[in-house]
């Protein structure tokens, strides 16, 4: 089954934590406090997803976490058809593209315990301050060709622990045919497959029941992730499989819509504006192939005027070559 595969990643994050560091150097307690703040953003941004996928009425029981990568999270959506894929991947952009123009902050000082007036910089002029803004970046596709690594490991790590437990028992004389693993072994097996991140292991008694966690391998999935490199802070990013699966051109131009099919008589377009780029095979590190991104925006583009700082360079490059330069925001004058 094909999924449509999204990655949520958090801008600065590398910058935030060094800082961290260097302000805290002498101070342990100080230093957990602020990653426990900084950690409490990355719920959040966990959290805003999840509403999404409840508003956008995919349902959170219907994603996966497939690995939480610190800052960046990935998660799939299993679709059956066209039609789903459609539906579904219309609502979600449609959520996405706000959500992703959302920025929080965070605030940090070399002197514990200065939370308050954050934007006041004159107010610590005698400490060491720095104010973050960080965003989303956003990629999301369809993965069609995968395969689950994990029931592999399962089948040869539950072999390889029970080799390395039978061999301690005969080395230690307590090896008993008969009653092979006791509990504790079986709870000896479930922690090593936990420690593994291969599944969940349930002990009752000498028995061990295993739901094993999915992990999926693939060139697609190799493709994935090195499309996340071409992502924008504040913007989404889709694929070229998906965006030749589910889109149809219309008659302007860089517009593309969505067909949403309603029950079996009704059918309504959703419009959206894409602008493609083209990544050669060269920038691919060894996936085969030129591919492209389109940074997705509503149609016409709109964009929050409250912070302009995420219009890189490269962005506005991306403009000019379509001819949309007069959608982009105009600078706050404090910053010109």
């Amino acid at each position: 089954m094909s999924v449509i595969s999204v990655f949520i990643d958090l801008t600065r994050s590398t910058e935030i934590k060094q800082d961290i560091a260097n302000m805290t150097k002498n101070n342990p307690e100080y230093a957990r406090e602020l990653m426990e703040d900084y950690a409490k953003k990355i719920a959040w941004a966990e959290m805003r997803f999840l509403n999404i996928i409840e508003a956008s009425d995919i349902g959170v029981e219907n994603i996966f976490l497939m690995k939480s990568l610190g800052d960046g999270m990935w998660f799939t959506i299993p679709f059956e058809g066209i039609d789903d894929a459609r539906t579904k991947i219309a609502s979600l952009l449609g959520h996405m593209m706000y959500s992703c123009q959302e920025t929080d902050s965070t605030f940090m000082s070399s002197e514990p315990g200065i939370y308050d007036n954050k934007l006041h910089f004159e107010t610590y002029d005698h400490t060491e301050h720095k104010h973050i803004i960080f965003m989303k970046k956003i990629f999301i596709d369809i993965i069609n060709y995968y395969f689950d690594i994990n029931t592999i490991r399962y089948n040869y790590h539950s072999k390889t622990i029970s080799e390395i437990l039978r061999n301690r028992k005969i080395k230690s004389g307590e090896y008993n045919q008969e009653n092979n693993f006791t509990e504790n072994d079986q709870r000896t097996i479930a922690t090593f497959i936990s420690n593994m991140n291969i599944g969940i292991s349930i002990v009752e008694g000498s028995k061990i029941q295993t739901h094993v966690r999915t992990d999926f391998i693939g060139p697609d999935v190799d493709r994935f992730f090195r499309c996340t490199d071409f992502t924008h802070p504040s913007f989404t990013v889709i694929g070229q499989t998906l965006f030749n699966y589910v889109f149809e051109k219309a008659a302007a131009d860089n517009v593309y819509y969505i067909s949403k099919k309603h029950g079996d008589s009704h059918t309504s377009n959703k419009s959206f504006t894409c602008l493609q780029e083209l990544h050669p095979a060269c920038s691919m590190k060894g996936v085969i192939g030129d591919y492209s991104t389109y940074l997705v925006l509503k149609d016409p583009p709109l964009f929050c005027p409250a912070d302009e700082s995420h219009i890189t360079e490269k962005i506005k490059k991306i403009f000019a070559d379509n001819k949309l330069d007069k959608y982009l925001p105009e600078p706050c004058p404090e910053h010109v």
